[in-house]
């Protein structure tokens, strides 16, 4: 009986073991799969963005300056504040 119970415990022990190198492998596969082989050109941002850290406008952006008859957005009150503070520093060039 102990070497019929060790025999089976011993079985279950090399294949649970195999099967861990097999899962293993087939990550490093996926993984090698969606690696990027070139460098893609990144999309040129559209619409309002916000001066500071040049973030695109979201619709959930509620912060926002008046500056002479432009509305300015901001993602942030850190943001607004820091362009408040001095907006000739995020003018547009």
């Amino acid at each position: 009986m102990k070497y019929s119970f060790l025999t089976v415990l011993l079985a279950t022990f090399l294949f649970s073991c195999g099967n861990e190198q097999a899962t293993e492998e087939s990550n490093n596969e996926a993984v090698e799969e969606t690696t990027m082989t070139e460098e893609q050109p990144m999309a040129e941002a559209t619409g309002p963005m916000d001066p500071v850290c040049d973030m695109v406008k979201g619709d959930d952006w509620t912060e926002y300056s008046v500056n002479g008859t432009d509305t300015v957005w901001f993602c942030s009150t850190h943001c607004k504040e820091a362009y408040d503070a001095n907006p000739e520093k995020y003018a547009k060039k």
